[in-house]
């Protein structure tokens, strides 16, 4: 029941030299680091936020990301480590963006910001598909587990 605004969070420690491009061409965008915050905090902040952009390494399933979109964040990542692939990240790949930002991305990313903020809820049903993985990630684990045990025996 939290408000969101027009907050586009990102973690300063992943892929910053990115980060910083995006925030620097959209400058009247309001932009919140990930940092110095107790976990109640990070929370409070994803719940209020509409975007969360990663552009650091993905090596596995990251936590903030998927932190992000459970709180209702439209998630925009940069295609390096696992974000290339649709099995730890599977969202459209009109929220993946190459390694390199250069001002054709770099407008783009605006466009896709401006619209995030308003049809919010359009860009989290494309990303619905993400919800439900990260949602099935504790049956799943504990199904694994169970196999793995019936192995052994």
């Amino acid at each position: 029941n939290i408000l969101k605004e027009n907050i586009i969070c990102y973690s300063p420690y992943k892929g910053f030299s990115f980060s910083k491009k995006i925030i620097n061409f959209n400058k009247d965008f309001h932009f919140v680091p990930i940092q110095n915050m107790t976990p109640s905090e990070v929370s409070d902040l994803l719940n209020k936020s509409k975007i969360y952009i990663d552009f650091g390494n993905h090596p596995g399933q990251d936590r903030i990301p998927r932190e992000a979109r459970v709180s209702n964040c439209v998630v925009v990542v940069g295609k390096r480590g696992s974000a290339i692939n649709d099995l730890d990240i599977p969202i459209p790949n009109q929220y993946k963006f190459p390694n390199t930002i250069d001002n054709k991305h770099l407008i783009k990313l605006r466009n896709l910001f401006e619209d995030i903020f308003t049809n919010h809820l359009i860009h989290l049903d494309k990303q619905l598909e993400y919800l439900n993985m990260i949602k099935r990630q504790k049956a799943k684990f504990i199904n694994d587990l169970e196999n793995a045990i019936e192995i052994i025996r």
